[in-house]
């Protein structure tokens, strides 16, 4: 589970559900009113697991934002986590 705030303040920018997705291409499952959240198992979206050490896991994906705003940039935040 990933959940994002829709509100970005360094930039005083409000973020639409439709413009995330995680991964390749996964969109957000459940909008609340202050998080968007990401609900999907480890192995869909394109979510990459690398083992660390013998108790430890590394999942690896992205937040895709594509703005409706064509003046603003596509942007691909990286996200790690790690279990044991």
């Amino acid at each position: 589970m990933v959940s994002i705030s829709p509100y970005m303040p360094s930039s005083n920018l409000y973020i639409f559900a439709d413009e995330l997705c995680l991964g390749t291409g996964c969109p957000v499952t459940r909008i609340q009113t202050y998080i968007y959240d990401f609900i999907y198992p480890v192995y869909e979206c394109g979510i990459r697991t690398k083992i660390i050490s013998e108790d430890t896991l590394l999942f690896q994906t992205e937040i895709h934002f594509t703005p409706r705003n064509m003046h603003c940039d596509h942007q691909k935040i990286p996200l790690e986590c790690s279990a044991s």
